[in-house]
């Protein structure tokens, strides 16, 4: 069972460690944690940002079950998507789809 828990202090110092690597959000879900990239336009960096991401939140929290890494997007270039495919990262176009705010994902 994961052991993080809304109202565990753990979970609050794993939510400050992650928020400053940059990671666009974490998704807990029954499955697991799922790391997620926002990314206008991605390309190769998204990917490569999306596995770091996953590599840190584990290395942070090793007892933590990752059920996958996803890059959101408004579209993603083939290259891109090559790279997520061989490397199990799942891209979703979200056509039409703008960012409204960075500062909405701060912690505190």
């Amino acid at each position: 069972m994961d052991p993080l828990i809304e109202g565990d202090e753990r979970w609050v110092r794993a939510a400050e460690a992650l928020y400053p690597r940059r990671i666009d959000a974490i998704v807990r879900t029954s499955a697991g944690w799922y790391i997620v990239e926002a990314k206008p336009r991605a390309a190769d960096k998204a990917v490569g940002q999306a596995v770091v991401y996953a590599y840190l939140f584990l290395r942070d929290c090793p007892q933590c079950v990752l059920a996958g890494v996803v890059i959101l997007t408004d579209a993603a270039d083939v290259e891109a998507r090559e790279v997520a495919e061989l490397l199990g990262v799942e891209v979703v176009e979200l056509g039409g789809v703008e960012a409204v705010s960075q500062s909405a994902h701060r912690v505190g």
